[in-house]
């Protein structure tokens, strides 16, 4: 057919709204009466706005079919405009998009910052590995990683590496975390100076570097090793398990290299440095610090030596008189038991838990 077709153009109840300006996608095709169609076709249509008779040009920055001047988030595409928190920020760009300031989420690389204003970081994607950094002076940073913790307060965590100027931390992928009963989920990164005191072992006082990591509530304990680097510390090592007024020596140097060193038998710990910096890899998180060798006399802060301790032999759970691997097997075959003739219910309190495996941490190697 030849001529003004105008006339004969069916328009469906999808047309273009022409009084608000901003980009529409524009669907057409035509046919003839003998059922011949031709292909069908997509266009965007660029709807200006009048400014005394002519036309202004719509910016979509994006490229989301959403005008710049309306988008809630015009530096990224998002054309559904999600806004979780409805603080009229796209989620797209919204670094806290469920509406907890304090908060961030790692972004698609899996990298985040925390500060003081933005202390802590909430982990959801088991998928994703992430790589923190936290600010110099950033008080009690945390991450949320409770999305993978159940009621027993256990999970697989994903890769977690954390940067700090207190220490850097780093959790293989896929490894099970195990936390104290009650455990909320939150991980406390890296703080310096606490905790304060307590017994050194014979022959030693403790140093200016201590941190603690894990949690509050107890220790937090892995099914794979982890990595903890203490910039600047070259001496003894030591740990002091949750609960305990005592430091515990880590004698076990880490075999392979600086760079890649072996893993220690579980649930033991080992260390190794390079002259300027120490690592240790260690199944548990808690308090761990530099030990200074002393000329005379018992331990710095308080003295003691760990041998004389209450807890001295516990832990020793097949009665062979070493506290070894043997005996970490036996609290794993019964841990969260109760009642009555549990070998690893080593402070005898008729429930083999986190209590239990802090004995067993103090009395290792005895």
């Amino acid at each position: 057919v030849n001529g003004d077709l105008t006339e004969e153009i069916d328009i469906d109840d999808s047309e273009v709204n022409i009084s608000q300006p901003g980009f529409y996608t524009v669907t057409y095709n035509v046919s003839d009466s003998a059922g011949n169609d031709a292909e069908e076709v997509t266009r965007t249509v660029n709807v200006s706005a009048e400014d005394g008779g002519g036309d202004e040009e719509i910016l979509d920055g994006d490229g989301d079919s959403i005008a710049d001047a309306s988008d809630n988030c015009p530096a990224a595409s998002n054309a559904d405009q999600a806004d979780a928190d409805g603080d009229g920020t796209g989620d797209a760009c919204d670094e806290t998009p469920n509406g907890d300031e304090d908060e961030v989420v790692p972004d698609e690389n899996g990298n985040a910052t925390l500060n003081d204003e933005t202390p802590e970081v909430v982990l959801t994607d088991p998928e994703q590995n992430v790589d923190i950094t936290i600010d110099s002076g950033t008080e009690n940073p945390t991450i949320d990683v409770s999305s993978f913790i159940n009621e027993e307060g256990v999970g697989t965590l994903p890769g977690i590496t954390i940067n700090s100027d207190v220490a850097d931390v780093f959790i293989p992928e896929n490894t099970i975390v195990t936390g104290p009963v009650g455990w909320d989920g939150i991980i406390q990164a890296p703080i310096s100076g606490t905790p304060t005191g307590g017994n050194a072992p014979a022959g030693f006082s403790v140093g200016s570097t201590v941190i603690s990591v894990g949690s509050p509530d107890g220790t937090l304990v892995f099914d794979s090793p982890v990595t903890i680097l203490l910039a600047g510390v070259t001496g003894t090592v030591g740990y002091r398990p949750s609960g305990s007024d005592t430091w515990q020596t880590i004698t076990n140097v880490c075999g392979g290299t600086y760079a890649t060193p072996n893993s220690p038998v579980a649930p033991g710990e080992c260390a190794i440095n390079n002259g300027t910096d120490t690592k240790i890899v260690t199944y548990h998180f808690t308090s761990f610090g530099s030990l200074n060798t002393v000329s005379s006399g018992g331990g710095g802060g308080g003295g003691g030596d760990a041998s004389d301790t209450s807890s001295s032999k516990k832990g020793d759970s097949n009665d062979d008189g070493n506290v070894n691997v043997l005996d970490f097997n036996a609290l794993m075959i019964q841990w969260g038991k109760t009642g009555a003739n549990n070998t690893a219910d080593f402070n005898d309190d008729s429930r083999v838990d986190i209590l239990d495996f802090n004995l067993l941490m103090i009395n290792w190697g005895k």
